[in-house]
């Protein structure tokens, strides 16, 4: 059964089946929950349409939340996959990483609840933010931005989708999925895939580098914008006297760039939205846009897609 909500809010508490329901959250934030046969599940907060949740069918979850993130229609959750746009970071005139994360006017466009077992079909659900009196004061921009959520056995797809509705005017944007992956330690964990790009390194001022190693780790606060990169990057932990066990694969089609975080102990400190030590049980794998912005001409769109997938 496929639902279409159109322009309208057809969020409810009442919308219930076996795989989609709509329910309060914390502090009674609707969210959106999406959940196989197998039990593989997801979690979609409608402020922001911030996902907070991706657990397998194996209980595994996928996706690290603090323990002291807020929950408040005023400020962006810490941790999920918060949805950096129209601009990423301070690369702009914009508050930091945008408005949307911040929006709680998104609204449910779509749900599909059915499924096969090859996985040709799978359940999803899709939201969209229109621009608003409130945006166009921040950014004088007619736009719809679509996000996607398609759920198979172990894997999730999410789809972002930018069109531009100015009638005679492009606009430029920047973007991420600022997407927190859990991992076991930090200090074990290391990230494939992005030997040979060149990177900005925040930590250093600024500095653009080549990537040399054949495996980025985390020996204190990492913070890069890694340009052009391959489109699959792997998440692994890389213990001594043990074999390397790759652990989540970030795949990425229309976002050329990659994002790779973790503040480390001293700076994990300075947020009060981050619990104490928090910080060595994610890394920020993020696929993004943000080395040179995309421009969309009237009437136009354009998609990326991030494809999760547990190995």
């Amino acid at each position: 059964r496929r639902v279409h909500g159109g322009d309208h809010n057809i969020f409810i508490t009442s919308i219930h089946n076996m795989s989609f329901a709509v329910v309060d959250g914390v502090n009674g934030l609707p969210k959106a929950v999406l959940t196989r046969k197998s039990g593989a599940k997801i979690e979609v907060y409608l402020h922001g349409a911030h996902l907070t949740s991706w657990c397998t069918a194996d209980g595994v979850e996928h996706i690290f939340v603090s323990k002291q993130a807020v929950f408040s229609k005023d400020k962006a959750i810490r941790g999920g996959i918060p949805v950096c746009w129209p601009q990423f970071a301070n690369q702009g005139t914009l508050p930091a990483h945008g408005f949307a994360r911040n929006s709680n006017d998104w609204v449910l466009l779509e749900y599909l609840d059915e499924e096969s077992d090859d996985d040709t079909t799978n359940p999803l659900m899709s939201f969209s933010l229109r621009d608003s009196e409130k945006t166009r004061e921040l950014w004088p921009n007619a736009f719809q931005l679509k996000l996607e959520f398609e759920l198979a056995e172990r894997e999730l797809k999410i789809t972002m989708t930018v069109l531009n509705e100015n009638q005679d005017r492009s606009f430029s944007f920047s973007t991420a999925l600022h997407s927190y992956f859990m991992v076991d330690d930090i200090s074990t964990t290391v990230i494939r895939g992005l030997e040979g790009t060149r990177y900005i390194d925040k930590v250093s001022g600024g500095t653009e580098k080549l990537e040399t190693r054949e495996v980025v780790n985390f020996p204190g606060e990492v913070d890069s914008k890694y340009l052009r990169t391959l489109d699959e990057l792997v998440i692994a932990q890389q213990q001594a006297g043990q074999p390397e066990k790759a652990v989540l694969a970030v795949c990425k089609q229309g976002f050329p760039d990659a994002v790779i975080w973790n503040p480390d102990r001293e700076k994990a400190r300075s947020m009060n939205d981050m619990a104490e030590e928090e910080f060595a049980k994610f890394v920020c794998v993020e696929a993004g846009i943000v080395e040179e912005d995309a421009e969309l001409t009237p009437g136009n769109q354009w998609s990326g897609v991030m494809t999760l997938k547990a190995l």
